[in-house]
């Protein structure tokens, strides 16, 4: 599509290289373009430019093209105040015309119109807008200037994304001549909008609320080296620009690569970039010529291989983003009007990879799948931009990679396939039919080779034995709040629980995110209605084994596998952490390790002393020989040893293991327990990461063990009033325990009691540590209610 005339704003400072890549982006779009280029930060006086194509005649670099800029600047006349420039700009700049319905558009990513799909006839229209920056104040002196002189005025906006100033004019260059429409819904979360990145936890936010897409991997063939010729520098710059570099939001270093290919003595050779070239040069990057072809210069050095090479690394990489192959498209040049069609589907991560080949000559390296038409055929940046454009929106997914129709059996379904069974303790009860399931995940716990997906009423039990690869995927990309769909045997697992055993998995839809904010006002209104809240404690008190609860402490009975508290590594993991009402923890155990847990409802203002006691019962590999193990442990890397003392005493011995009461008091060492048994050489059973390999295997092929036998018993928090919690290990580990051959008695039900605390215990108190297991801890101290 033409446009009769472009208006561009740009500022003299450090990225006026924008305004070389829009020059040559307008040039497509109109054989001339005004420019007010503004001199200073304040803007108050600005020259007035008039360039056409054939200025531009004879400069290939970006630094020719400022350079011709900056002589034009010096010929043009005096410095001008905005208002008298946007004033000749209007009166002179286009040619006002009653019948045509929008001559003056002003490109505003805040705009109800959308032209990223379709676009009114534009061929005697003028296109403004700023380079690089907002330029609100100028846009808004320019439009008034307009609107004084006649003509009619129009904002519209390019597609649900933010890109750059000439990314915005290679799509416009590429729509079609119609009623504004958009075949989907923006994508662009609200949080792009008003703050990029403020560089902390807010980034990492700002990256979980964007869309997560099918990967996708341009492939473009060069007649020579990157570096060869000023004509090649340019293009490749241009195209890293448009393809890694092009848009601040939604297109991330995950979903976008760009493997440049040349011929060379010997074969092709070939080398990837993406978003990481940002950070291969020392200092802030920008998207100007010389920092980039700096940065690939280095990244050529470094990473260059053959085609072959290049090729295998890449499908590799994309088996463990999908399920499916990739898919590999030629692209060639077309006009607008070989657009795909407007039909879009919601993108999800787990689609096929889209492999597309630009200017390839000949076969390609694999299966060619389709050959997909794109204007822009001879400016591969105007492509790139093009085709990552139709990916954001779904044309792309729904033109090249059509999903079918996916089965919409709920979990409903399936308590209805299982309702019959008759449950098994210590095993496993499967139905022979094959079914489809979707259904929404509530949770997600992983323990070894084994994924777990709670969908609430039921759950999924996936199996990387069984899947393969799937299994992989699946652990990167299933988040807590996506829709699975599977296929897989329905049954009941060794509890009892409604469960799908999966053979198959079919796609991961994206959930919607949400947002702390969101979940804190949810918070708010639930502890208005005290009804409600009542319902929910009930609800919780039914999912979670609730050891003890009052006004000050709250003791829960944590799982195997399961966080005491979320932490920053398992962020995308929600369903991993106890969602405990109480916010503060106090003492729990490991992650590996079942046990109770104890919380708080009220932070503790300063640390105070208290007195902890925890007693482990542990199924070891052989007999420890001593009562007690002193060995000094580091609490991290490259940190001191700290003192750590272990007592031990064998309550049961088998032929080949034993069962050990493991204690420790005061302050414990991460994994101390596990490690001081693999000191004494008696490795705890099932401890994929102390443990010894011969025991574990025995253990998990002939028991079934998948975690390691370990579970706090007894656990003793003392100050002037201390807190005793007791539970017997679970029923998993109990199975265990009876099939080695152990019967001893084992102790009574759960509980937790208040006590006062004794002047021996008082006379052993220590202070409180600062962390324990990682876990940000406010104190030991428990206030307990006041028994008369």
């Amino acid at each position: 599509m033409r446009v009769a005339d472009v208006w561009l704003i740009a500022r003299l400072g450090p990225r006026v290289d924008e305004l070389a890549r829009c020059l040559r982006a307008a040039f497509t779009l109109a054989p001339a373009c005004s420019v007010i280029l503004l001199e200073g930060s304040e803007g108050c006086l600005c020259r007035l430019l008039r360039v056409v194509s054939s200025d531009l005649d004879g400069a290939i670099s970006e630094a020719d093209v400022l350079a011709l800029v900056f002589c034009l600047a010096e010929a043009s006349a005096a410095a001008l105040t905005l208002d008298v420039a946007a004033t000749a700009l209007a009166s002179n700049g286009c040619v006002v015309d009653p019948a045509v319905a929008c001559p003056i558009v002003f490109l505003d990513e805040g705009a109800d119109d959308d032209w990223s799909w379709t676009a009114p006839d534009l061929a005697r229209s003028t296109v403004c807008f700023g380079v690089h920056e907002d330029f609100v104040h100028e846009l808004d002196v320019i439009r008034h200037a307009a609107v004084n002189s006649g003509a009619c005025c129009q904002a519209a906006r390019l597609g649900p994304v933010a890109l750059h100033s000439s990314a915005c004019l290679h799509l416009l260059s590429s729509v079609r001549p119609g009623a504004a429409r958009v075949p989907t819904a923006t994508v662009r979360p609200a949080t792009v909008q008003t703050s990029c990145a403020q560089w902390s936890a807010s980034a990492r936010r700002f990256r979980r609320a964007l869309p997560r897409r099918q990967p996708i991997r341009f492939i473009l063939a060069l007649q020579e080296h990157p570096s060869a010729s000023a004509a090649s520098r340019a293009e490749v710059h241009q195209a890293i620009v448009a393809a890694c570099l092009v848009s601040k939001s939604v297109y991330d270093e995950r979903d976008t690569r760009l493997m440049f290919v040349w011929p060379r003595a010997g074969g092709m050779r070939a080398v990837t970039v993406d978003r990481s070239l940002l950070g291969v040069t020392e200092g802030r990057f920008v998207p100007a010529e010389l920092p980039v072809l700096e940065a690939l210069s280095l990244e050529i050095t470094a990473r260059e291989l053959a085609f072959e090479v290049a090729l295998e690394q890449l499908l590799d990489e994309c088996s463990r983003l999908a399920f499916a192959s990739p898919v590999a498209l030629r692209i060639v040049e077309g006009g607008p009007t070989e657009w795909p069609e407007g039909k879009n589907q919601a993108v999800w991560p787990t689609d096929p990879p889209l492999l597309l080949f630009l200017r390839w000559q000949g076969s390609l390296p694999l299966p060619e799948h389709a050959t997909l038409v794109a204007p822009g055929g001879r400016v591969a940046a105007r492509t790139l931009v093009v085709l990552q454009h139709w990916h954001t929106m779904g044309v792309l997914a729904a033109a090249v990679s059509p999903r079918g129709a996916l089965p919409c059996r709920g979990v409903k379904g399936l308590l209805e396939d299982v309702v019959d069974l008759v449950p098994t303790p210590g095993q496993d009860v499967i139905s022979g039919n094959l079914v489809s399931v979707q259904g929404t995940v509530v949770g997600r716990v992983r323990q070894g080779h084994v994924l777990f997906a709670d969908f609430g009423p039921a759950r999924a039990m996936c199996k990387e034995q069984r899947l393969g690869h799937e299994f992989r995927v699946l652990v990167a990309e299933l988040r807590v709040g996506d829709v699975l769909h599977c296929e897989g045997l329905p049954g009941l697992d060794f509890h009892g629980a409604p469960t799908v055993f999966v053979q198959h998995i079919r796609g991961i839809e994206p959930g919607t995110q949400i947002e702390d904010t969101e979940m804190e006002e949810a918070q708010k209104e639930n502890e208005a209605d005290s009804q409600q809240q009542q319902r929910q404690q009930q609800q919780f008190d039914c999912q979670h084994r609730v050891l003890y609860r009052d006004g000050d402490v709250l003791v829960l009975m944590k799982p195997a596998g399961m966080l005491a508290k979320e932490d920053g590594r398992h962020r995308h993991e929600r369903g991993t952490a106890l969602r405990a009402p109480a916010q503060y923890l106090l003492a729990a155990p490991e992650v590996e390790v079942s046990g109770p847990a104890v919380f708080a409802w009220r932070p503790v203002g300063a640390a105070v002393l208290c007195h902890v006691r925890r007693r482990y019962w542990l199924l070891v590999a052989g007999r420890p020989q001593v009562s007690v193990c002193k060995a000094a442990l580091r609490p991290g890397r490259g940190q001191p040893h700290n003192n750590a003392e272990t007592l031990l005493q064998v309550l049961w011995e088998g032929p080949d293991s034993s069962l050990v009461q493991a204690t420790t008091e005061g302050n414990e060492q991460p994994q101390q327990i596990r490690r001081h048994m693999h000191i004494l050489g008696c490795p705890v059973w099932g401890d994929r990461r102390f443990g010894n390999q011969r025991a574990n295997l025995r253990s998990r092929a002939i028991y079934g063990l998948t975690r390691p036998w370990c579970h706090l018993v007894r656990l003793e928090l003392s100050s002037e009033q201390s807190i005793v919690c007791e539970s017997p290990p679970p029923g998993d580990l109990l199975r265990v325990l009876r099939a080695v051959g152990c019967h001893m008695k084992m102790p009574g039900v759960t509980s937790c009691r208040m006590d006062q605390g004794s002047a021996a215990v008082s006379n052993r108190l220590v202070k409180s540590p600062a962390h324990e297991q990682q876990l940000a801890i406010r104190s030991y101290l428990l206030y307990a209610k006041q028994t008369s």
